[in-house]
């Protein structure tokens, strides 16, 4: 006897279960909440493998592990982040940040990687320093650390 669950999961446009109820793919999209500037910023998000990567070493390399390590580090959907980066508060309870960024206005690995370590300091100074006093504070211990050295995190190449 075929199941019965297989049999209306294979038809073009059909519900989908949701462990015992059904419910219309429309239904599914996932939550959204309309960020600064009228932008719309997904939920949370799994991270990108080779951005929390880069986070890890990061947080290792420069930071000795002060880092939290249930931060989202992700690509930001089309449309979802307007500058280059940014961190925020994560929705869910596991998580406590998401950091985008704008794969549009990062195009190259340098740029990325300065980005990263950017928004990790909107991470140990847990958001409450917009690019002032301890944010400036951060960045000088990032510099005294070794973080904008060429090659500290790609070889031959210095981030700014």
């Amino acid at each position: 006897m075929q199941n019965i669950s297989s049999t209306i999961h294979n038809q073009p446009n059909a519900p989908k279960s949701v462990g015992l109820f059904l419910c219309h793919k429309s239904a599914r999209k996932r939550a959204s909440a309309v960020g600064p500037e009228g932008y719309e910023m997904r939920q949370d998000g799994k991270s990108d493998k080779s951005l929390k990567r880069y986070y890890e070493i990061i947080n290792k390399k420069f930071y000795f592990g002060e880092l939290p390590s249930n931060v989202i580090v992700r690509w930001a959907e089309p449309g979802e982040e307007p500058d280059i980066a940014s961190t925020d508060w994560a929705k869910n309870k596991r998580h406590s940040y998401v950091i985008l960024l704008n794969r549009e206005k990062v195009p190259t690995r340098s740029i990325k990687l300065s980005s990263l370590l950017h928004e990790t300091i909107h991470v140990v100074t847990q958001k409450n320093d917009d690019h002032g006093e301890v944010f400036s504070e951060w960045h000088q211990k990032l510099m005294d650390r070794g973080a904008f050295k060429k090659g500290a995190l790609i070889r031959g190449i210095t981030l700014f």
